[in-house]
């Protein structure tokens, strides 16, 4: 199930109150490239274990907050540094 527009457009960062944008298809393969070799923790300091669906990214291409079930998991802690992504692809 993919994020409502609606609510995307109502969406920021709970820690930067930056908005979120959808994170591209291109983007969201390397970040689960990262995942699979264990290279991707969330900011809280647990590793990411899980592929990745659909993610948000802030508009500064900053944090990174998982989409499940078409539900935004907007918790600081469970965002992840997208600093784990090629900057190119951002």
């Amino acid at each position: 199930m993919s994020i409502n527009q609606k609510l995307l457009d109502m969406l920021c960062c709970p820690a930067t109150k930056i908005p979120v944008v959808k994170l591209e298809k291109e983007a969201l393969s390397d970040l689960n490239s990262k995942i699979e070799s264990g290279e991707v923790f969330y900011n809280d300091g647990v590793k990411v274990e899980a592929q990745i669906k659909e993610a948000l990214i802030t508009k500064n291409n900053e944090l990174i907050y998982v989409v499940e079930d078409g539900i935004p998991i907007m918790i600081t802690e469970k965002s992840i540094a997208a600093d784990f992504i090629d900057q190119n692809l951002l």
